[in-house]
């Protein structure tokens, strides 16, 4: 890289890089203020959250299980399907 004006490109370089460095992280964008629509929706969303939290994980595979085996049983689609092979 050539000089210009006895300053070399490499320390024009290094001198914008430090300065966007440090104007950057000084910018505030406000990503972090919410209006109160969205504190809103995310106390609403942490209710229901809370409604709907099953302790008991095991007790909820147990009855998916369940539904599925007495499904599987109904089922007349699956009953013919297997007749015909």
């Amino acid at each position: 890289m050539g000089k210009i004006m006895g300053v070399s490109a490499t320390n024009v370089a290094l001198i914008l890089l430090i300065t966007m460095a440090i104007i950057i992280p000084c910018l505030e964008g406000g990503i972090a203020e919410f209006d109160d629509y969205l504190k809103a929706q995310a106390e609403e969303a942490r209710k229901l959250t809370l409604q709907t939290y099953v302790p008991n994980p095991e007790g909820i595979a147990e009855a998916l299980n369940l539904q599925v085996h007495r499904k599987l049983e109904d089922d007349t689609i699956r009953k013919e399907l297997r007749q015909t092979k």
